[in-house]
Parts: C-alpha cells; structure tokens; sequence
C-alpha cells in the first residue's frame, strides 16, 4: 500500500458525488473515515448490485468505498453535531456535499470548525458551488452534464442532445477536488492553517469544453453535435468487419488515400484540390462514405496495428467486456480486488489511474459495513466508554 497520505485524518461527509475524491486520497495512504447516518448512507442504495450470500451490495458505493472505516453518527441532532466538533477538532481533511448553507444552519460550517482547529481543510462539492443565483438548486450527475454543456454536444445534430454515458461531472468534481485538497495541504504546509475549497460540478464537467469554448469566444462559432464524427468532421468512428475503430485522416490524408489505393480503393480523391484540407471540409460526406466503405473491408485489429505503425492516433473502440481483458490494462495491475468485510466474493474492480514508485496505490481492502468502526473510532479516538457508546446508539445518535 502507498502510504503518500498515510499522516492524513480524512473525514468523508460526502454522497455518491464526490466519494470517489475520498477513495483516491485512501488509495494514497490517507486514513479515510466515512460518516454515515444511523442505517447507512443512501448511497448504499443505489445500483446495480452484486449479490452475495448475504444480500445484494451496491456497486457504486463498493467501488468509491473500499479502504475506508465508517461511522454512524446523526447531525440532525444536538449530541451528534457535539461528536462531529470532536472529530473536526482531529482531522485534516473534511469532504462534504451538503446543499449550499446545510452545515451553517447546524453550526458545522467551516468558519466555526476551524475555530476548533486552525489546520482543517474543507473541500465542499456541490451541484453549482456555494454561491451564485443556482447555489441551491438540486441537480445529478446527468442534470449537471446538460447544464454544463456536454449533452448539447452528444447524439446527432438531426435529433435530440444525449446524455454522457458514465458519472463524468462528478468524477471530474472529485478530481478536482483532490487537486485543491492537495494544493491547501502544500499551503498549509507553509502557513499552518487549511482553507476551505468550494467545488462546483458545473464549472468541473465544463472544464472539459476548452475547444468549443475557444471556438465560441474567438470566432463566435457554436460547435454543435456531430453523431460518430468529430466537430470538424475530420476524424470519426468507421465500422469494421467485427467492430468500431476510430480515425483521424486530416493530417494522415496523404497516407490514408496511398493505403487506399493499395487496396484498390480509388475514392476518386486524386486532384489537387482534394490536398487543401478547407476544401476537403466542405465535401467531408464524400470523403466519410468512401472510407466507411474501405474499413468494412478490415477487421478492428489490422487498423489499429496498420495507423500505429505509421504513429496515427487510431483506436479500437472497447466496450466493457474488451477493456476487461485488455492487454495493456492487465499489464499494467489497472484492475484490483475488494469486497465486503468478510462476506463478498473477490470483485473486480478499476484502480487508481496513476503509479507512484510503481504503485498504484489503492490496495486490495473490503469495503465497511455501515458503522463497522463505531467502536474503534468513538472508543479509541475519542476514549468513549462501551456504555457511553451503548447509550448514543440507544438513542440514535449513532
């Protein structure tokens, strides 16, 4: 295990949102602990599942949550917010994704906890950050991906924008977060005090959109969806004989027409204007049937080997079942094991996608059950007797 973090309290008050930024700093050693309402975390609910001898396990939480220890602990009352200020007076780190204003009015917000404890940092992820007209507003992953600007760019410009596939505003809010984290834990280092950090979904997944924002303020050019191809229609998806490749052919133009002609493809490309890369713009469907037609002709693999042999950025498009049993992930250990404390069946799962020292970081640890470390955390760190802890699960405080 990479201990980088291994000095580091963390407390994880967040959902499903930004759990993965904690995941990635236990991955580095930190000591994560995930405070849960009494009963589990709601995100505990959410699918799909994976069923075991004892039930079925949400995946999401599986994956954004192994290595960590959880707690129970109830904020929505005075006793528990009393514990909460204990433990903020210990920890480095605080992640949270309450709505904008929810710590304030119970007292948990920052300014008052680092009254407690000058070295805190606090980074909050909400769906459009703490302040601003929209700072309330609820929103998921797919909502925030709409109101960023991606879903306007997916789908095909006939029809209707489609949502991004994947949690991609808010892996990009824990990545983000992280970066900030990391960046006040060098500040701090300096100074000696944390700092809050306030992460908004909208400007993380937006944050993706550099070119057509480029496009838009320099040129006032709206880029809009273009189904498998890219915006400027010179590189794209093309079928194969058993799959999808995708190609770029713009600056490879020259090689791409000698290697179809090869083939005895003469897409009738040959003039000289074709060579003006504007002119081949303005024609694109032409040049898109012709090469549609030659990579049916190919299977995925050849392609890919043919366009890296001359250094072209081709790819195979994977689907699930490939990137499991690709070569250059199982090389490289992207894929690691977790389960559940003492009860699941070994589960693949993605890693940590950096190497430190060789490293990657997140080890092969279980995933908690909901208030497995109550004792250890209330009774070791915060020296609580058994009938003190006895008496706050009695009156569901924990």
């Amino acid at each position: 295990m990479n201990s980088l973090l291994g000095h580091l309290l963390v407390l994880d008050l967040a959902d499903e949102t930004a759990s993965y930024c904690s995941m990635l700093l236990g991955g580095l050693g930190a000591n994560v602990i995930k405070v849960e309402k009494p009963g589990g975390d709601l995100s505990r609910n959410i699918g799909p599942f994976y069923k075991t001898r004892v039930g079925k396990i949400s995946l999401p939480f599986l994956y954004n949550n192994a290595g960590k220890k959880s707690i129970t602990l109830n904020l929505e009352i005075r006793s528990g917010r009393d514990i909460f200020r204990r433990l903020a007076g210990r920890a480095d780190i605080i992640i949270d994704t309450f709505p904008a204003g929810y710590l304030k009015r119970r007292r948990l917000d920052y300014d008052r906890l680092k009254a407690l404890n000058q070295r805190l940092i606090m980074a909050s992820v909400t769906p459009f950050g703490q302040t601003g007209p929209r700072k309330s507003c609820t929103a998921d992953d797919a909502s925030i991906s709409a109101a960023a600007g991606l879903t306007h760019l997916h789908g095909h410009l006939q029809g209707s924008p489609v949502n991004p596939v994947g949690n991609q505003a808010s892996s990009l809010a824990s990545l983000f977060a992280v970066s900030g984290i990391l960046l006040a834990l060098q500040n701090r280092s300096v100074t000696g005090k944390g700092q809050s950090i306030d992460i908004s979904e909208q400007e993380a997944a937006a944050s993706a959109l550099v070119n057509p924002f480029v496009r838009y303020f320099s040129e006032g050019a709206i880029t809009h969806r273009n189904g498998r191809m890219r915006w400027d229609n010179m590189a794209g998806i093309f079928p194969c004989s058993d799959g999808f490749i995708f190609l770029t052919f713009d600056r490879e133009w020259d090689i791409l027409m000698d290697l179809m002609a090869s083939d005895n493809y003469d897409p009738y490309f040959n003039s000289a204007e074709w060579k003006d890369p504007v002119y081949r713009r303005q024609r694109c469907s032409r040049i898109i049937e012709a090469i549609t037609a030659w990579t049916r002709t190919y299977k995925v693999a050849q392609l890919f080997e043919l366009g890296q042999s001359m250094r072209f950025p081709w790819a195979l498009v994977s689907d699930m079942a490939s990137l499991k049993e690709n070569p250059q992930l199982k090389s490289r250990g992207y894929f690691s094991s977790t389960g559940l404390s003492g009860t699941t069946p070994e589960l693949a799962l993605p890693g940590m996608p950096c190497i430190f020292d060789g490293n990657r970081g997140i080890p092969t640890l279980k995933v908690p059950l909901a208030g497995e470390h109550n004792d250890e955390v209330y009774g070791q760190m915060l020296s609580l007797s058994e009938e003190e802890i006895a008496r706050l699960k009695k009156n569901s405080v924990i």
